[in-house]
């Protein structure tokens, strides 16, 4: 071997394909719109389970979540909406996307009334239920709590009413 050959053999190759690899599912993960498509399902108006693709109104709370993050900024939202536009499940889904995959994670779901905060929390709990492993590689932590009030994983993580 040659002393400017290094990390050009067969190996280095491999190494190099692994890391672009995990750079995008990185990358695919952090593309919030996507990773619903791909991982979550909701029931349409029939009650059929379809892949969930985000509307205009859960696009526009997914850019003001992300711009307080990028400004490093704890995420606080009040969103005046219209009926129908579906933002609880827009909410629902962004928790489910940040809480159960990081150890230690918690989250509280607070709305106008208990009935929604419940309706909240039952998105989750079906995410939860249903949720297809990111890129077929990223799956859920075991459940250790799941009742009317909490969801609990084994890596400490948890969302609750």
């Amino acid at each position: 071997m040659k002393a400017g050959d290094r990390g050009q053999g067969p190996c280095a190759s491999k190494a190099g394909a692994r890391e672009h690899a995990l750079d995008a599912t990185y990358q695919g993960w952090q593309d919030h719109p996507r990773w619903c498509r791909e991982c979550l399902t909701i029931r349409d108006k029939h009650g059929v389970p379809v892949p969930l693709e985000l509307w205009p109104a859960q696009l526009k709370l997914n850019r003001a979540i992300e711009k307080q993050r990028a400004r490093g900024k704890p995420v606080r939202i009040v969103y005046l909406k219209a009926r129908r536009v579906s933002v609880s499940v827009a909410a629902a889904a962004e928790i489910f996307h940040c809480v159960p995959f990081l150890a230690g994670q918690h989250a509280m779901i607070v709305a106008h009334d208990l009935d929604s905060t419940k309706e909240i929390f039952d998105y989750c709990k079906q995410f939860e239920d249903t949720y297809a492993p990111f890129q077929g590689v990223i799956g859920l932590d075991p459940k250790v709590k799941d009742d009317e009030r909490k969801l609990g994983w084994s890596n400490g993580s948890a969302i609750k009413v």
